[in-house]
């Protein structure tokens, strides 16, 4: 699954990037009807890579960005943390409220840094991400393990995208996997 990368703005002087992963099996489960185009040369044998176009990206953020913002910068880490699964410290959200069906994926560490970044941050949250990381200390201080770590510079880079500057890098955003789409 190749993704497609946009970006929704979450403060008027913020945005975030956004993986779309559009799973093609369950997609393909999904579609109602197939149009085969009887008067076509090309045949198409198989699928391999599935992708949507411009305006289904546009049509997918702009249904769920209220939902997308509200979660990501006004529900209380503590409370997303209850309800949803939680993966390898990524908290999964089933979206299917509207016409697209998706679930949304992100990591505690990027809600935090997102909702610092923009001076969302409540106490609330400190204390749970505080308490959550001190009872991770003490069963990781049982365990013995030897290890070796190289670190290497990176460069701090910054991007502003139409005077809205990038909160977070690419490599640890925020993930949308699509498995159904509206009818046309």
């Amino acid at each position: 699954m190749p993704a497609t990368t946009s970006f929704i703005r979450v403060t008027p002087d913020k945005s975030i990037p956004v993986r779309i992963f559009v799973n093609r099996s369950k997609l393909l489960e999904n579609a109602s009807v197939i149009s085969v185009n009887e008067k076509s040369i090309v045949k198409l044998q198989k699928i391999n890579i599935l992708k949507l176009s411009n305006g289904d990206i546009n049509s997918l953020i702009g249904t769920i960005r209220r939902e997308l913002v509200d979660v990501l910068t006004n529900k209380p880490i503590g409370k997303l943390l209850e309800e949803n699964t939680l993966r390898n410290n990524r908290i999964v959200i089933d979206i299917n409220t509207h016409e697209w069906k998706c679930y949304m994926n992100v990591s505690v560490y990027f809600l935090v840094n997102l909702r610092l970044n923009i001076g969302r941050l409540t106490k609330d949250d400190i204390e749970h991400i505080s308490k959550r990381k001190g009872s991770n200390f003490s069963v990781s201080l049982l365990v013995k393990t030897s290890s070796f770590s190289f670190e290497e510079e990176k460069k701090l880079t910054k991007y502003k995208i139409r005077k809205s500057s990038l909160v977070s890098g690419f490599h640890d955003g925020l993930d949308l996997y699509v498995y159904d789409r509206p009818n046309k």
